[in-house]
């Protein structure tokens, strides 16, 4: 066998010729060294690659750890407001008695005193439109009762009578492009107080009729009982009831809140307190707590959070605080 030397990059490599075919191929120990220098470039990549690999995480965890912090960061600042886009009410919806937007945010619905809903694009891009409230064409609305989550919206007018119907801004898509119609369907409408000038109204609707109770200057407490009665022939109809509650004397009225199953009603004062009666089946109301809840200040806002268990009190000072009742031990 004959050997045959060549240098490729300062390597030696030995060749040996077979006697049949003359096809040359490498040495045992050239082929070791060439099996080496593979092993060598595929370690090179492996660490590159699991480097690379380590540096991404570490990047990708210190990432995580900035967005948590910049997230936290404002709990531990003073609450802020920024003002956004700033629109005219229409001079018929003021004063605004309930605003109402779209879940898009494109356009607004107030009411007023006017009965109408009227509809203002928060860009201002068109002029704002105006839906009337059947069966109101004459009055004036002067309180609004909503609840929240609930479709269904009660008003009151300067001469008592009450609307009751469904008012809002519902999103809709024809074909794919989307679209904010305006809701505005009656449900029924009756006189709780003739006469009279409802200044707050609460309402609550069940499947057997329903309770109203409106604040009038006096001031009074009226509460309205709704029954349904379906006779066996005919329509259905609705038989209302009012009674006037007598007040405890700690101050005017000022906010009035029913419970969902219209058994209690709540009553908040010009001398910051609120007052609690339980509402029977059939006859009076029953009287049952006072509290002082605006010490020195009269109550401005009343409200049930989710639940209908703990009531939200807003005051004259800026205070909102939460009441929830408590069961007295035996």
């Amino acid at each position: 066998r004959s050997l045959n030397e060549s240098k490729a990059k300062g390597t030696v490599l030995f060749f040996r010729k077979r006697k049949t075919g003359g096809k040359i191929e490498p040495s045992p120990a050239t082929a070791a060294l060439a099996f080496r220098r593979r092993v060598q470039i595929i370690d090179r990549i492996a660490r590159f690659l699991i480097s690379a690999s380590g540096l991404t995480i570490i990047c990708a965890v210190l990432g995580i750890g900035l967005f948590l912090v910049l997230e936290l960061l404002p709990l531990f600042q003073g609450a802020k407001i920024h003002p956004g886009l700033a629109q005219p009410a229409p001079a018929a919806a003021q004063p605004a008695l309930w605003l109402t937007v779209d879940e898009h945010q494109t356009q607004a619905g107030l009411l007023g005193p006017d009965p109408a809903l009227h509809v203002a694009p928060l860009d201002g891009s068109t002029a704002p439109a105006r839906i009337p409230l059947p069966g109101l064409e004459g009055r004036r609305l002067s309180a609004v009762s909503r609840v929240l989550g609930e479709p269904v919206i009660a008003v009151g007018t300067n001469t008592g009578e009450v609307w009751v119907g469904t008012i809002g801004l519902q999103t809709v898509f024809e074909g794919s492009r989307r679209v904010v119609r305006q809701v505005v369907e009656p449900d029924f409408m009756l006189d709780a107080v003739p006469g009279h000038a409802i200044h707050r109204l609460a309402y609550r609707g069940g499947a057997n009729g329903g309770v109203i109770a409106s604040l009038i200057p006096g001031p009074h407490l009226i509460l309205t009982r709704l029954t349904l009665q379906r006779p066996l022939v005919g329509p259905i109809r609705r038989v209302q009831e009012s009674v006037a509650v007598p007040l405890p004397g700690l101050g005017e009225p000022t906010q009035v809140l029913l419970n969902e199953p219209g058994t209690q009603v709540l009553v908040g004062t010009s001398q910051g307190w609120l007052i609690r009666w339980r509402i029977p089946a059939a006859g009076a109301p029953e009287l049952g707590e006072t509290v002082e809840a605006v010490p020195g200040g009269s109550v401005t806002a009343l409200a049930y959070l989710l639940g209908d268990r703990s009531i939200a009190v807003g005051g004259s000072d800026g205070s909102v605080a939460t009441w929830s009742p408590v069961r007295q031990e035996e």
